[in-house]
């Protein structure tokens, strides 16, 4: 590839030259990531990361890193920033927290169908990477786990309920679970017609993976569902919800 390629157009080009048969990601992504402009902390782990992956590795890790690269050019000037103002030893312990975090986001990638959750698992390794606090490293793992098994429509709920909540909110003064509970129940409205068992079926999907709560006894015979401040963190990670604070809970 030209050495003053763009380094992703260098990679859609390689997208777009795969068949069923050969896949020029699975050679040339390693080249790519060596040349790409990458602002640190993600340029030092990808020195290391070479070391660890081999070139026949799935397209999915090629998606997932492209994913996360795109959304770390953003903030190139935050992370220089960053990188400026704390210590050596964070900036230490940041590359080495990410080399670890990317080989495992690239194992999860790899187990991983959806092309949708693989981009999802490549925006939480970008978010750990721009966020300015430590890196929690159990965190990020356990959240690409979750976005390993969430459906678009599980996704879809959880980020709806959550802004009908902070909007019932804003126009209300109600118990927190009274407002969870309408807003968990008016959620199929907004999300072209999710409802019934299917609906309650996500909803204890979503408590499974600690990111909801089931609410008994406020909409009748029917179980709804208040989002826990895990589940904001979850759509926080994947920057579905532009502005929305990561901390923030129901």
């Amino acid at each position: 590839m030209p050495a003053d390629a763009h380094p992703v157009d260098a990679l859609e080009q390689l997208f777009a030259l795969e068949d069923s048969s050969s896949s020029p990601v699975k050679v040339a992504i390693t080249e790519l990531l060596s040349i790409a402009p990458l602002p640190w902390p993600l340029d030092k782990v990808v020195q290391k990361f070479k070391a660890h992956h081999s070139a026949d590795s799935s397209d999915r890790i090629g998606i997932m890193l492209k994913t996360c690269m795109d959304e770390v050019r953003k903030h190139a000037a935050e992370l220089q920033f960053l990188r400026e103002t704390v210590s050596a030893e964070e900036v230490a312990r940041r590359e080495a927290a990410l080399k670890d975090l990317m080989l495992d986001a690239s194992r999860k990638a790899e187990a991983t169908r959806s092309l949708e959750r693989v981009r999802r698992i490549g925006m939480i390794l970008a978010t750990s990477a721009i966020e300015s606090k430590s890196i929690n490293e159990d965190e990020v793992e356990e959240m690409m786990r979750v976005a390993m098994s969430l459906s678009d429509a599980d996704v879809l709920i959880l980020k709806a309920a959550i802004q009908l909540f902070d909007q019932e909110t804003t126009a209300k003064s109600e118990a927190r679970n009274s407002i969870s509970a309408r807003a968990w129940m008016a959620v199929g409205h907004q999300t072209g017609g999710i409802a019934g068992d299917e609906l309650a079926s996500i909803g204890a999907k979503l408590q499974s993976f600690g990111l909801a709560s089931r609410i008994q006894g406020m909409t009748g015979d029917t179980d709804s569902f208040a989002i826990l401040p895990r589940g904001r963190r979850f759509i926080a990670y994947i920057g579905t919800i532009v502005g929305q604070q990561a901390s923030g809970g129901l």
